[in-house]
């Protein structure tokens, strides 16, 4: 019999009810509605694809949307652990240092003029954000948690003081921080609340807190990331914060450059202020919109491999996540990619070769299949019109 947890879990999730959770752990709430299932496979974060069942459900209250079936503490851990490899890399990849200077500048604008004296940053990585912050902040010192061991190491050697390890386990620094950092981490947590507790405890008297996540306001690629295990609306997010003792002092939409996410400001003292009775008003119409975008995806397979059906040669422009999202969810057109193509490119991507896109030529029966983002396809189409190539459109498949 197999003890693979990824295995046993699945097993979990086929013999599981169908009928969500009672009560949203956000609101209280029972007014949880099931989402369209997408597909008894998924991703994680870093790309890879596990065989579990891709089931969600949505609180019509607060909005805030989670796994019907979670994942146990054992499965999630499994994620992280020496397979992780999203930062499992030094610092300094041109492409990562311009999304973490976005990122540093967007944080430097939500604290305070004078700056932070320490930071302590939860899920670090390979210590690239806090080489950023350092530019800004150069007296300040920095130090982290992170519990992939590969991407620790890689932060240590860039010269941060950072633990391998979760945050709920205890780990992080002997004294509390002027400013404590959570990106992209906090819908990864099996229990929010109980995570921002403990973030909370890192955090000085005096001192703030700033966590930024996907915004659940809006449908996204989030909500086919196995390993996301909550998405956020501002309001499921604002009653978290609550819960967990913090007063929240502000809360924003991501700069142009950063789409799609959303950052809360919080400190450790002070009145807890109500939550707004607006934050809830269009849960059910995002409920809709949730419903209607992963129908659009379970649905693209299908029409993309019809789509290129007459391709001789069927090239994917670019090998981001996108393009890992079509590699776990339409596997059928997948097979039939010969190819990626790529500014610069070289290499290989899941054992095919990466193409240097400046030395790509139109020919016979080449059709080009643009992997990037919804909202760069119209400008990725300009482009290959321009050229001369063929290309498979599909923004048309996605909702807008």
């Amino acid at each position: 019999m197999s003890t693979d947890p990824l295995i046993i879990e699945n097993a979990d999730v086929k013999r599981a009810k169908e009928s969500p959770e009672a009560i949203c752990p956000a609101c209280g709430s029972a007014d949880i509605r099931p989402l369209p299932e997408l597909a008894d496979r998924s991703m994680l974060s870093d790309g890879r694809i596990v065989p579990l069942a891709l089931r969600r459900h949505a609180c019509c209250a607060c909005g805030l949307a989670a796994h019907a079936v979670p994942p146990s503490a054992e499965v999630t851990r499994t994620f992280f652990a020496s397979g992780y490899d999203l930062y499992a890399h030094p610092a300094g990849n041109k492409f990562e240092r311009e999304r973490q200077r976005r990122y540093a500048a967007w944080i430097s604008s939500l604290g305070d003029s004078s700056g932070p004296r320490t930071v302590f940053e939860i899920g670090c990585g390979n210590g690239s954000l806090l080489i950023e912050l350092q530019s800004i902040w150069p007296s300040a010192s920095f130090a982290g948690v992170e519990p992939a061991a590969v991407a620790a190491g890689h932060a240590r050697q860039a010269g941060f003081a950072v633990a391998q390890g979760f945050l709920e386990s205890g780990t992080g620094p002997e004294n509390a921080a002027d400013l404590v950092l959570s990106v992209n981490v906090l819908e990864h947590a099996s229990d929010p609340a109980r995570f921002l507790q403990y973030f909370r405890d890192r955090m000085a008297a005096s001192g703030r807190g700033i966590i930024i996540c996907p915004d659940g306001d809006l449908p996204s690629s989030e909500l086919l990331i196995f390993d996301h295990l909550h998405s956020f609306t501002e309001g499921a997010l604002s009653r978290f914060i609550a819960a967990a003792g913090l007063k929240l002092i502000r809360h924003a939409k991501a700069p142009a450059g950063l789409a799609g996410f959303q950052a809360a400001v919080v400190q450790r003292d002070g009145p807890i202020d109500p939550i707004p009775a607006g934050a809830t008003r269009s849960a059910l119409s995002l409920f809709d919109a949730r419903s209607r975008f992963l129908l659009a995806w379970r649905a693209l397979d299908d029409l993309l491999a019809a789509r290129g059906a007459d391709a001789a040669e069927l090239i994917c422009f670019g090998i981001g996540e996108c393009a890992q999202l079509l590699r776990a969810y339409a596997p059928r057109l997948w097979t039939k990619v010969t190819a990626f193509t790529v500014d610069a490119g070289t290499g290989f991507f899941d054992g095919r070769p990466v193409l240097d896109y400046a030395a790509l030529r139109p020919a016979p029966g080449r059709i080009i299949l643009p992997a990037v983002r919804h909202d760069l396809h119209p400008a990725i189409y300009q482009r290959l019109r321009n050229d001369g190539h063929e290309f498979v459109a599909w923004n048309d498949l996605l909702p807008a």
